[in-house]
C-alpha cells in the first residue's frame, strides 16, 4: 500500500524541517540563505506495509513570475495526492498569497473530501514569543491565547474547520504539538492509508490514542 502527501506552502515557512521533524529520517533539504525548491522534491520512503511518498512542493510568495509558473505545477499534481499538509509561519501577518493559492488552485482539487491539513509552523515565535515556556516547550498564558486567535482567523479565511489547523514548532528545544498533527492526520486519512502512515512517524510524536488506533488498523490488516 502506498500514498502521496503533498506538502504545500509559502516558501520559507519550514515545510522541509516540519518533514525531518516527523519522520524517522531527514527528507528534504533545508537552507536557510535561498529557497532550494524550484521543482517538487519527491522522497520515498519505504517499509514492509508499503511506501510513503512525500512531494515537497516549490514554495509560493517567492515571485509573480514563479508564482505563476507554477499554479501549473500544483495543478497538475494535486490529484496525485491523497492529502495536502499546507505549511503557514504562525507568526506571518498576511498569506495573501497562500490563501490566493488555495482558493484558486488547490481548493477545485479538495471537493470530493481529499483533506487538507494546515500546520501553523513556529508557533514558539508568536508574540509575546518571551513568554514561551521552554522546560516544558508550551506557549505562555497571553501567548496561547494569540495563537489561539490566529488558529481562528486562518482557519476562517481558508474555509475549513478549525480542528484541522494545528499549531506547531519543529525546534529541539521547542519541539510542540507534533504529536496533535500527526493525530489530525491519521484521523483525516483513508482507513487503508493510515496504518502506512504512522508506520513512518517518529516515534516521540506517536500519541496512546494513535498507538492504539495503529495497533488496531494492523490486527485488521495482518
Amino acid at each position: 500500500m502506498s500514498q502521496n502527501v503533498g506538502i504545500l506552502g509559502k516558501t520559507g515557512v519550514g515545510k522541509s524541517s516540519l518533514c525531518n521533524a516527523l519522520f524517522e529520517q531527514d527528507t528534504a533539504k533545508v537552507t536557510h540563505v535561498e529557497s532550494c525548491t524550484r521543482q517538487p522534491q519527491v522522497v520515498i520512503i519505504k517499509v514492509n506495509s508499503g511506501n510513503l511518498k512525500l512531494v515537497d512542493m516549490p514554495g509560493i510568495g517567492e515571485s509573480r513570475e514563479r508564482d505563476q509558473e507554477y499554479k501549473d505545477l500544483y495543478s497538475k499534481h494535486l490529484p496525485e495526492f491523497d492529502l495536502v499538509l499546507w505549511v503557514l509561519k504562525a507568526d506571518d501577518k498576511a498569506f495573501t498569497s497562500d490563501e490566493e493559492f488555495y482558493h484558486n488552485i488547490v481548493k477545485p482539487h479538495l471537493q470530493k473530501g481529499k483533506p487538507c491539513i494546515i500546520a501553523l509552523n513556529q508557533a514558539d515565535k508568536v508574540e509575546p514569543y518571551e513568554e514561551w515556556d521552554t522546560a516544558n516547550k508550551v506557549p505562555g498564558h497571553q501567548q496561547q491565547k494569540n495563537i489561539d486567535a490566529k488558529s481562528k482567523s486562518v482557519a476562517e479565511r481558508f474555509g475549513i474547520d478549525i480542528t484541522a489547523v494545528i499549531p506547531v514548532s519543529t525546534k529541539k528545544n521547542k519541539n510542540y504539538n507534533l504529536g496533535t498533527l500527526v493525530e489530525t492526520i491519521t484521523h483525516a486519512l483513508p482507513k487503508d492509508k493510515k496504518v502506512t502512515f504512522l508506520n513512518f512517524i517518529k516515534d516521540e510524536h506517536r500519541s496512546e490514542k494513535v498507538k492504539r488506533k495503529q495497533s488496531k488498523v494492523f490486527s485488521r490488516h495482518s
